[in-house]
């Protein structure tokens, strides 16, 4: 059930709306062609409208670090490898296949999980571990020597958790369990604070060392925006209780509280100076892009869209630009920060933006478009020109992307296979050209990537396994 929630507002698609009705709100699907026998049936979850609740507690919590525990390091697969110098042997994807997509048949069971078959080609990575543990979201520390993992567990009894692993030796270093799934998870810039949120209705703030609690937000509903300022100074959080609250990125102390009549979705920090992104929807709309000022409580509606809001809202790196999906119309707005105007506005190709993302050399954005039935996409434009760079189609339902830090290669997680065969692996792209370089297999949909700051790491997250790649590129 963890898996319908999750899956259902990172993807939205085939059909999908919230249905709203006696106070609650529904997650429903609709699609050409019913799911094969044997896959999970739809559920909808219900979701309490948002209201007005007290303000949240903070509370600081003196725990004993978590007990750590060191499973031994599995042998390392070494997939074949690309000679230490020259370009990688690329190859090109496979022809798309019609594909239905449903939040509710996000993971069917093991007889619907058909790995489509990998050419044995010669690849610019290499498996270095393989971690005993499942992940919904993923982020290397800023030194690239942790990986934080948003754990979930749904074989024998639903386990959820917050870890920290040692990505040399591929051991845990600490667990701190939840009541329900991570949504998501991050590093401070400094390494010293993880932070995660939960549809347990908390955000926590780890001591990234111990695991011990730093302090705990309470929220009225599901926690699902999350962000650490770049130059380490804030900790944000957002929920569907409309909640969002900054507070100190060290002590977890609140600053501040924005309230919003729409479920918080989605929520950026600008890395640098004062502002806040938030990306907030209705049940049946509308979609609202609004910018806070942190310091003086300064509200701007940048945008109001008819239409469930989808995807999450984005700062460029150096902060000139701030970027979100308008829905499921195929438009991503562009507004210049401190005075706001809209410079342009993207088409992308019909689908639904669930994933937006600059580089973080600032230099290019992609956009992950999930298609339902139809092909889905990642889109590369080049920034600030805003020209499309490359536009190259997934033969299977696409969960997550994340850029290297030069900007030139893309990673993406995979996984569906309803109607076809399933690509249950991440794939790694040239963001320049498009060619497809590499398959990155897991037995499982993978559902989150990520990049080492300096990289030359890939994580890549399914829930049955976590792995760490070397990438072997020849710069």
């Amino acid at each position: 059930m963890m898996t319908v929630r999750r899956l259902a507002w990172r993807a939205l698609v085939g059909g999908c709306a919230l249905l709203a009705g006696s106070g609650v709100f529904l997650i429903a699907c609709s699609a050409s062609k019913a799911p094969p026998a044997g896959t999970r049936a739809v559920m909808a979850s219900a979701i309490p409208a948002a209201s007005a609740t007290p303000a949240p507690v903070l509370t600081s919590v003196a725990t004993a670090p978590a007990t750590w525990t060191r499973p031994p390091s599995p042998a390392a697969t070494l997939p074949p490898t690309l000679a230490a110098t020259g370009e990688p042997t690329a190859i090109q994807p496979s022809p798309p296949a019609q594909m239905l997509v449903s939040g509710a048949t996000a993971r069917p069971p093991a007889a619907t999980l058909r790995p489509a078959v990998t050419p044995q080609i010669n690849q610019p990575v290499r498996q270095l571990a393989e971690l005993k543990t499942g992940a919904d979201d993923l982020a290397f520390s800023p030194d690239g020597k942790r990986l934080a993992v948003g754990s979930a567990s749904y074989e024998a009894g639903s386990q959820f958790a917050v870890e920290v692993w040692d990505v040399a030796s591929g051991r845990l270093q600490w667990r701190g369990m939840q009541a329900d799934a991570v949504r998501k998870i991050a590093f401070s810039s400094d390494g010293t604070r993880v932070g995660s949120v939960s549809f347990d209705k908390t955000a926590r703030l780890w001591d990234a060392a111990s695991g011990a609690v730093v302090a705990q937000l309470e929220y009225g509903y599901w926690v699902y925006g999350l962000d650490f300022s770049p130059e380490g100074n804030r900790w944000a959080t957002g929920g569907f209780d409309g909640k969002v609250i900054v507070a100190d990125a060290s002590s977890g102390q609140v600053r501040g509280e924005f309230r919003h009549d729409l479920m918080v979705l989605d929520l950026a920090l600008a890395p640098n100076g004062p502002w806040l992104a938030v990306l907030s929807t209705g049940s049946y709309g509308p979609g609202r892009v609004t910018v806070w000022d942190v310091q003086t409580h300064e509200q701007r509606v940048l945008a109001d869209f008819d239409g469930v809001a989808y995807g999450n809202v984005t700062f460029s790196p150096d902060t000139r630009w701030l970027a979100a999906p308008l829905g499921s119309g195929g438009q991503i707005a562009i507004w210049q920060t401190q005075i706001w105007p809209e410079v342009t506005r993207l088409s992308t190709p019909p689908g639904t933006v669930s994933r937006l993302i600059f580089s973080p050399n600032g230099q290019r954005m992609a956009a992950l478009i999930q298609g339902g039935e139809t092909q889905n996409q990642i889109v590369v434009w080049d920034v600030p020109t805003w020209r499309t760079l490359s536009q190259f189609t997934l033969v299977d339902v696409g969960w997550d992307i994340a850029f290297s830090p030069n900007g030139r290669w893309l990673v993406a997680g995979l996984g569906q296979g309803i109607e076809h065969p399933a690509a249950l692996e991440a794939q790694l792209w040239d963001a320049s050209s498009g060619k497809l370089l590499a398959h990155l297999s897991h037995a499982e949909q993978v559902l989150a990537v990520a990049f080492s700051g300096d990289g030359r790491r890939i994580a890549t997250g399914s829930h049955g396994a976590v792995k760490i790649w070397e990438l072997r590129t020849g710069e």
